[in-house]
């Protein structure tokens, strides 16, 4: 568990963490699913999905704004390279 928070280690924390988002969104989808069949007030099933996409959001969305801003500030895409197409 501690390769994970080495600055030049294989593994990668935004990778734990992302997987992580998406398992508890994933719990919180199966939450959702309990709770309509177990007929609970639409507030806290509304509540409830928000809370799931808030997950899915930030699990796919952090690796997603990693690799592009690694892909910008690496001097692999620059500003020059936009202009001259």
């Amino acid at each position: 568990m501690i390769k994970f928070f080495l600055e030049d280690s294989n593994y990668s924390m935004m990778r734990l963490l992302c997987f992580l988002a998406v398992a508890a969104g994933i719990l919180t989808g199966l939450a959702v699913i309990t709770a309509v069949f177990l007929k609970y007030d639409d507030a806290y099933l509304k509540e409830l999905i928000y809370l799931c996409a808030v997950f899915f959001g930030f699990g796919f969305g952090g690796k997603a704004t990693q690799k592009y801003a690694e892909t910008i500030f690496a001097g692999r895409k620059t500003k020059s390279n936009y202009e001259t197409k």
